[in-house]
């Protein structure tokens, strides 16, 4: 069974009620009968002994076509109204909806004894279960990340990828709630925060690069001190330099009449090399690839690598990005 789900599972009121937050999918499989994955997740509180209890009311999240790592940003809310609740389970369930063939097919499950969330809170990426496992609870598998450690990936991305606009996906927000409209929660980025009703659109369009940049901006993102040519890095809490166009528009929707952004406005005078500086000054990390040879960042900027062959792309003017896409309209 392939795929993952990342949630928090809390109590609120005294006990007297589950929030369960679906934040999003990771690795959700594709087949010769699923090239294209439109996923949501339901989400039931219900007693497994009963005959009737695969029938209870449900709550689910929207579709998010065409994504094997969709971001819902979703939260589920259940009531305790009696002790009886106790001993119910709660059923998370990913589908594809086949708008095709106009049912929904199932991709993976987990379920979670309430008993155990009033225990402790639930909060992770767990490995998606079979069908079976509705009805037959077994405890959470933890997705465990093999890969190096964050300094070190990080460093090692940067010297396999070669392109200097990748740079950006590993700036990090600062812990800082709130920023002024002209601030940034990063040193290369500033803060836009657009306000509207339920009724309109943001009102600017981005043309589909990596990272993606906006085209063009109407009134009401005007006024934010949203500009033509502006990079968006940060939607929210999350860094979208890396992430296709579906998980964007997606995660857009998701921030409901609110809009955070971080933008990386390109004035010619901000050097990748700047960038390094900036995410080397806390620690110079190392990438251990064997006994004798490391993969550092050496006081000059420049990548050693284990061949000790210099690469001096860093040494660029500019920061560079990959060539427009296609553009569309955020609704």
């Amino acid at each position: 069974m392939k795929g993952s789900l990342e949630m928090t599972i809390s109590t609120e009121e005294n006990q007297k009620k589950i929030v369960i937050h679906v934040l999003k999918c990771k690795h959700l499989p594709k087949t010769t009968d699923i090239p294209h994955v439109n996923a949501y997740v339901k989400c039931a509180m219900v007693t497994l002994n009963s005959p009737s209890g695969h029938h209870n009311t449900y709550q689910r999240t929207a579709v998010h076509k065409n994504s094997t790592e969709p971001v819902f940003d979703h939260k589920f809310n259940f009531d305790l109204n009696n002790s009886d609740d106790h001993e119910k389970y709660l059923q998370l369930a990913v589908w594809h909806r086949n708008r095709s063939l106009k049912r929904s097919e199932f991709i993976g499950c987990l379920t979670v004894s309430v008993k155990n969330i009033l225990e402790k809170n639930i909060e992770g990426t767990f490995k998606l279960q079979p069908q079976s496992f509705l009805l037959r609870p077994a405890p959470l598998i933890v997705e465990i990340d093999d890969s190096l450690s964050k300094h070190e990936e990080t460093f090692q991305r940067i010297h396999e990828e070669n392109n200097d606009n990748l740079l950006l996906r590993y700036l990090e927000l600062s812990n800082t709630k709130s920023c002024g409209h002209h601030e940034g929660r990063t040193p290369f980025t500033l803060t836009r925060i657009i306000k509207k009703s339920p009724e309109d659109a943001f009102g600017f369009e981005i043309s589909w690069s990596k990272p993606p940049k906006i085209n063009s901006v109407k009134t009401l993102s005007k006024s934010s001190g949203l500009e033509k040519g502006d990079f968006i890095i940060f939607v929210g809490d999350t860094n979208i330099v890396a992430m296709q166009k579906e998980e964007i528009i997606n995660l857009i929707r998701a921030q409901g009449n609110i809009l955070t952004l971080e933008i990386f406005r390109s004035t010619g005078q901000v050097s990748s090399r700047e960038i390094i500086e900036k995410l080397a000054s806390k620690n110079t990390p190392t990438v251990e690839l064997n006994h004798s040879e490391n993969l550092k960042l050496e006081k000059n900027d420049l990548i050693e690598t284990p061949r000790s062959h210099k690469i001096s792309h860093f040494k660029q003017p500019q920061v560079c990005f990959q060539p427009t896409i296609g553009s569309g309209v955020i609704v």
